[in-house]
C-alpha cells in the first residue's frame, strides 16, 4: 500500500489541496497531522473533500518531529513505506514513482531512505546535462520532505527526536539511522521543488552568500539544536562555527535583527544547558 504524510502547520490551503491532488492520483492514504493551525475549518473540508485524506489535529504546536512520530504511528499498522512531505513540498507523480522503483531492489541490503534532488523553490535552476547524471547516489543528510522513509530503520532508531522539536530533527534521524547499518541513496531522476526560508542571495566581498531569513523563532531552535546535535554524536567546534556564522547572516543581512539576536543566544544558552 503507498502511504503519504503531510505536516502541517498554517497551512497555504490552495498549495495543500495542489499537492492532495497530485497525491491522491497514486497514494491510497493520505495522512495529514496538523500542528494546531488557525485555519481547522478548511482542513475539515478538505477532509470531507476526499475520501483517501485522513487528519490527525494535534492539541498544540508540538514541532514537525513529534508531529512526525505521530503520522508514522499510524500508517506503520498499513506499509512498510512512508512518503513524507512538508506542507511546501510539491512532488510530482513521475518523480514519486522513480522513488518507489528503488524498493525492493536486489542490489539495496538495509535501505533506509530514498530522498529526490532538491530544488529550492525560490532560485533559477539549468537542467541542463540532467540526462547525463547517474541514476542515485548515497546521500548523508537530506531533508525529510519529498523522502521515502522505511517503517523498518524508523522503528529500529525509535522514531524522530521530540526533543528537537524542528531545525536539525532531519540530520539527527538521517545519522542515527546511517549508524546503524541503514543506507540513504538519492534518486537522481526524481526532484522536488522546496521552500526554505525566505532565500537571497547578498554579495559581500566578491562572494554570494545564501541568506535564509527565518523568524526569530526558527533562530532559537537552531542555534540551540546546533549544540544539542554536537552534544549527540560529537563535533562541537563545528557546532560554534555554525552559530557563529549564524549570528554573522543575521547580524550583517537581515532585518530585526535585535530580536533575532536574542533568539539566537537564547537557544545557544539553553542548548548549553541542555541534559542528555
Amino acid at each position: 500500500m503507498k502511504v503519504s504524510l503531510i505536516i502541517s502547520f498554517n497551512s497555504e490551503i490552495s498549495l495543500l489541496i495542489e499537492n492532495i491532488n497530485i497525491l491522491s492520483k497514486v497514494m491510497d492514504k493520505i495522512v495529514i497531522v496538523d500542528n494546531n493551525s488557525v485555519n481547522k475549518k478548511d482542513l475539515i473540508e478538505i477532509e470531507n473533500s476526499y475520501s483517501k485524506v485522513k487528519i490527525i489535529f494535534l492539541e498544540s504546536n508540538f514541532g514537525i518531529a513529534k508531529a512526525t512520530n505521530v503520522g508514522f504511528d499510524y500508517l506503520s499498522e498499513i506499509s512498510d513505506w512512508i512518503l513524507v512531505l512538508d506542507q511546501d513540498s510539491i512532488l510530482d507523480i513521475k518523480d514519486i514513482d522513480v522513488l518507489y522503483s528503488f524498493v525492493d531492489r536486489d542490489n539495496f541490503n538495509s535501505l533506509g531512505m530514498i530522498t529526490p534532488r532538491y530544488l529550492e523553490r525560490n532560485e533559477l535552476h539549468d537542467h541542463f546535462g540532467d540526462e547525463n547524471i547517474s541514476e542515485w547516489q548515497f546521500v548523508d543528510y537530506p531533508i525529510a520532505s519529498g523522502s521515502l522513509v522505511s517503517v523498518k530503520a524508523w522503528k529500529f532508531v525509535g522514531g524522530y527526536d521530540d526533543d528537537l522539536f524542528i531545525d536539525r530533527v532531519d540530520d539527527d534521524f538521517d545519522l542515527r539511522i546511517r549508524n546503524v547499518g541503514y543506507l540513504i541513496i538519492q534518486a537522481n531522476h526524481a526532484t522536488i521543488n522546496h521552500a526554505i526560508g525566505q532565500i537571497k542571495v547578498v554579495h559581500f566581498f566578491n562572494k554570494n552568500i545564501k541568506v535564509y531569513n527565518h523568524n526569530a523563532f526558527r533562530k532559537y531552535y537552531q542555534s540551540r539544536n546546533n549544540i544539542i546535535f554536537a552534544k549527540k554524536h560529537g563535533g562541537l567546534l563545528k557546532a560554534w562555527v555554525r552559530n557563529i556564522v549564524l549570528l554573522c547572516k543575521t547580524v550583517l543581512f537581515e532585518q530585526e535583527k535585535m530580536t533575532k539576536f536574542k533568539s539566537i543566544f537564547k537557544g545557544i544558552k539553553d542548548g548549553i544547558k541542555y541534559s542528555m
